[in-house]
């Protein structure tokens, strides 16, 4: 028996929900594709925030108790009362495989909603199962549930943008012709990125560092952290800080035993940022740092 069907029309100004790569995506919900397939859903549930989680222990004698460090959980997005239209049975059919593809995904999946600016997740699939329920014999609604273990939402197009500076270049002073010349200390140019966080959430930060450089030292100065590497990189070398995942890695392999002692993985408060790069030896052409830090939200 078929079944009225419901929701045909897209509101203009309803948000596309995208999973996978913004230039190749796998899904999009709050479109039509180009078989003719409609794809709606309203705002996942979880999206607006994510869950918070503060330890606390009881005081051993009179009221309150004590409370720990305040963290953000994983976050959690439930799709509910999605609806799918599909010109033929077949391309319904194909769809909810579409769908149960990106659900039940084993591995983590870019997804990114198109608010203003746009913001975006690394989802996995949750635990349970995906739901539909059909209307029609070409229509169907769905619901389906997935997991940021990462709450923390980042700007996609910025994460694939970077910044890239050499070594700080020394300049000639300035010499004036006198019996004792007086010669004004050299300045410098070079040896800085300037970053802006957009968001509401420290940026984590991935540096990238590549030879010559004798034991370089990259500087936050909106917070006075650093990290360092107690290594001199080749011109051949290159070294990646990946604040985001806390790894540090010297040509592919793992060397956290590289860290100066006092090191932090850096990341970038909201506003304007500036990250310097120095080493223990002289200027020269080859040494290279390239930063990546996208805007970061709640």
């Amino acid at each position: 028996m078929t079944m009225p069907q419901v929701r045909t029309v897209l509101q203009p100004t309803d948000w596309t929900y995208t999973f996978g790569p913004l230039s190749a995506p796998v899904l999009v919900l709050n479109t039509t594709d180009a078989a003719g397939v409609v794809w709606f859903a309203d705002e996942p549930e979880g999206w607006a925030a994510a869950p918070t989680s503060t330890a606390t222990d009881p005081r051993p004698y009179g009221d309150r108790s004590f409370a720990g460090d305040t963290y953000l959980e994983e976050r959690v997005l439930t799709f509910a009362d999605g609806f799918v239209e599909a010109p033929t049975q077949a391309l319904a059919l194909a769809a909810w495989d579409q769908l149960l593809a990106v659900a039940q995904t084993r591995v983590e999946i870019l997804y990114t909603q198109q608010e203003t600016p746009p913001r975006s997740l690394y989802l996995r699939a949750a635990s349970g199962q995906p739901k539909r329920r059909w209307l029609s014999d070409t229509a169907f609604e769905f619901s389906l549930i997935m997991v940021a273990e990462d709450p923390l939402k980042f700007s996609a197009t910025e994460a694939a943008a970077t910044v890239s500076t050499m070594l700080p270049m020394p300049a000639e002073g300035r010499v004036y012709n006198r019996t004792y010349p007086y010669t004004y200390p050299p300045t410098t140019t070079q040896g800085s990125v300037r970053l802006t966080n957009s968001g509401n959430e420290d940026a984590p930060s991935v540096i990238t560092l590549r030879g010559y450089l004798d034991h370089p030292v990259v500087g936050l100065d909106s917070t006075g952290e650093f990290v360092g590497l107690d290594v001199v990189l080749g011109v051949m070398d290159t070294a990646t800080i990946d604040s985001r995942n806390a790894l540090v890695t010297i040509n592919g392999q793992v060397r956290y035993d590289a860290l100066i002692p006092g090191s932090s993985f850096l990341t970038l408060p909201p506003g304007d940022n500036t990250l310097r790069l120095s080493h223990a030896d002289a200027y020269n052409t080859t040494a290279l740092m390239t930063v990546s830090a996208p805007s970061t939200w709640k």
